[in-house]
């Protein structure tokens, strides 16, 4: 509370503030150095979504270790995500000019960018700058002049993203072009609770909460960021709130569904199909092409029942086209060819096996699918030097 007084305070101060700088000084700022800013020249920040858009706080600041926030170059950066929303447009956080840009990111390379993906970076003046990764689409060029919610992609996974999120920060110093060192806290970043109230503040991007634990467990904040306004202070307008209050909705249910989900692969290989498809069925429902609900029902509902053909026509479409959806997470590939290599050990084909297994241990994301695909190669080896083939036991346990 200490830090959102305090930039509150210096907020409103910003004019008073402003007025006391000589006129000199205002003079010799360039078009793009003129956003509202703290005395100290930090740069008065907005939420780097539309007005009305609601976003989930995955990571916020100061994370702790094991966490990819844990590290210097990231500890005050925030991920934010939607995954309730088809398309999520970045825009500008505060008038600059883009000073770098990236997009040359092959999706399924977790290394591009320096693991950030196609990236933005945009500087204020005073040598700060902002930094928008994991884009999906860039939209701007290097040397461009940016408004306050100009447009500058949208929210993708390339790089090293688990899923489809934006990694929004701020620096003080040169923006290279690939990657970043030291982040810098916000001081001054405009938005609201949405879970908790219809008033934007200005508060310092230490106080946002994310999910310490569990990703989809962070909270909501809402943006007033829209061209040719200034930062909103106090209740948001009826039609504004009336945006927030929807988005938050959406938002709320796309997570609960998350969530449940979750439950699905932690507890599958324990209960009964079902029961997985009483969980899966009704957000199938409501999001057909949801990517985690296709991935589930394949494999705790027709996998579970040995419906091979069905289950594969599942995985096969989610590597062809799943990561459009909104809903794709990087896992998905791995463990959809693990899922391949089960049914073909089904089948008797252990070389297509093999070469899926591959596949999944090289595209990996964290260990759980590494491991089972190693452990699935192993098995193999060892039907070789036996001389038979025992298809059956792999089909169990995994993500």
């Amino acid at each position: 509370m200490r830090f959102a007084r305090r930039t509150a305070l210096l907020l409103a101060a910003t004019s008073i503030a402003g007025a006391g700088v000589s006129c000199r000084r205002r003079r010799e700022r360039a078009a793009w150095e003129s956003g509202p800013r703290l005395p100290n020249g930090h740069p008065i920040l907005r939420m780097p979504v539309p007005a009305g858009t609601v976003v989930l706080c995955q990571q916020a600041n100061l994370s702790p270790p094991g966490r990819t926030h844990f590290k210097e170059n990231n500890r005050y950066a925030l991920d934010l995500s939607n995954t309730s929303m088809p398309s999520v447009t970045v825009v500008a956080a505060a008038p600059g000019r883009v000073a770098t840009v990236y997009s040359e990111s092959d999706p399924g390379d977790p290394g591009a960018g320096l693991g950030y993906g196609n990236q933005v970076k945009v500087e204020h003046g005073d040598g700060y700058f902002t930094m928008y990764a994991h884009l999906d689409r860039v939209a701007v060029a290097e040397g461009d002049v940016l408004d306050t919610a100009a447009p500058i992609g949208t929210i993708g996974f390339t790089g090293a993203a688990g899923n489809r999120h934006l990694h929004f920060s701020l620096h003080q110093g040169k923006p290279d072009r690939e990657g970043v060192y030291e982040s810098s806290a916000m001081d001054a970043l405009v938005t609201v609770d949405a879970r908790e109230s219809s008033e934007f503040r200005s508060m310092s991007s230490t106080d946002l909460r994310d999910g310490r634990t569990v990703l989809w467990d962070g909270a909501l904040y809402g943006s007033e960021n829209s061209p040719g306004t200034k930062p909103l202070t106090g209740a948001a307008p009826p039609d504004l709130l009336a945006r927030l209050e929807a988005g938050r909705r959406a938002l709320e249910e796309a997570i609960e569904d998350r969530k449940a989900l979750d439950t699905v692969s932690r507890e599958w290989t324990q209960r009964e199909v079902e029961w997985a498809r009483g969980i899966v069925g009704p957000i199938l429902a409501r999001a057909p092409r949801h990517a985690v609900a296709r991935y589930w029902h394949a494999t705790a509902v027709e996998g579970a029942q040995r419906r091979w053909a069905e289950a594969e026509a599942v995985y096969r479409e989610l590597l062809a086209s799943g990561a459009a959806e909104a809903t794709w997470e990087t896992w998905l590939v791995s463990w959809c060819h693990n899922r391949l290599g089960v049914i073909d050990l089904q089948r008797g084909d252990l070389e297509q096996a093999r070469t899926h297994f591959l596949e999944a241990g090289h595209r990996a994301t964290a260990e759980p699918e590494r491991s089972f695909a190693i452990a699935q190669l192993r098995s193999l080896v060892d039907r070789a030097d036996a001389g038979a083939a025992d298809g059956g036991s792999p089909a169990d346990g995994g993500r």
